[in-house]
């Protein structure tokens, strides 16, 4: 059967558990609440240094893309000039139909005579798309050799495509780890796919604003940490009182001591009630009268 004593000691640890668990559950929210703080001021102030970046590369990329137009144009002018005869025969092949009051129509389907040669040789000559590549007009009698110029695969003509898929494709090649280590484009690609990258992250934001962001952090965290320090205060309370009491028990001692040597000296040699010796005791041993108060 426990004693009322050890019911009470019992339920007071539980009760200092108890409070200790919440100041350790206050500063832990305290902790995450004000680091979050930290954290963001930390990443926009990353994303203003991210954005100085993003402009540096927009300058690379145009920077690129001048040098590589005037790569392209030099090729072009390169191949038209290899061109040249085969597409001044065409030309004046046009010319020779169209005098004859031929005329030239989109949208027409013709299979033979000099209406259908025309809109073969017209459409070789259409530099907004490729027809040379379709065998119609590759194997025509009439464009054979222009299209077999056009079409030759030579170191020239892979870079001029290269550049052109890399500037005017519609779809974005540069997407491709291949083409950012392309010689040719390859610094062009790499800037342009880092600067999509660039694109996702949020608008610049002010060091004042990341500032003021740590201020907040830190002060949740030392507002959590004095609250927690107060309430696992509380529930040391009496651990405190009793460590406090236990270090001043010699002084108290020591002083009770001092007391009642003070009250032995100054003891009367014979009781005022009864007229007996005191021997030097505060109680009377004959009529029990104490003589000090």
């Amino acid at each position: 059967m426990e004693s009322k004593e050890e019911i009470r000691e019992k339920n007071y640890q539980k009760s200092k558990k108890k409070i200790i668990r919440i100041s350790i559950l206050v500063f832990l929210i305290g902790l995450f609440i004000g680091s979050a703080f930290i954290i963001t001021g930390i990443s926009k102030q990353k994303t203003t240094s991210k954005e100085k970046e993003k402009a540096n590369l927009q300058e690379k990329i145009d920077t690129e893309k001048k040098e590589l137009e005037k790569k392209a144009q030099e090729l072009e002018e390169k191949r038209e000039n290899n061109l040249a005869e085969e597409k001044k025969k065409l030309e004046d092949k046009k010319k020779e139909l169209e005098a004859k009051g031929i005329k030239y129509s989109t949208f027409a389907e013709y299979t033979e005579g000099e209406k259908y040669d025309l809109k073969i040789v017209t459409e070789a000559l259409d530099p907004s798309f490729r027809h040379c590549s379709f065998p119609e007009y590759s194997e025509n009698a009439l464009t054979k050799d222009y299209c077999a110029l056009f079409n030759k695969t030579d170191e020239d003509s892979k870079k001029l495509n290269t550049i052109n898929s890399a500037l005017n494709s519609t779809f974005d090649f540069c997407g491709f780890s291949g083409w950012q280590n392309d010689e040719l484009i390859g610094n062009y690609c790499s800037y342009k796919q880092q600067l999509y990258d660039y694109n996702t992250l949020p608008k610049q934001n002010h060091f004042l604003g990341s500032l003021l962001l740590y201020i907040l952090g830190a002060g949740v965290i030392i507002i959590s940490m004095i609250i927690a320090g107060a309430i696992y205060i509380v529930a040391k309370k009496r651990d405190i009182m009793a460590f406090s009491l236990e270090q001043e028990r010699p002084i108290l001692e020591e002083r009770r001591k001092m007391v009642q040597k003070m009250k032995e000296e100054n003891l009367p040699a014979v009781c005022p009630r009864c007229g007996a010796p005191t021997n030097k005791k505060i109680v009377c041993e004959y009529c029990g009268c104490k003589m000090v108060e």
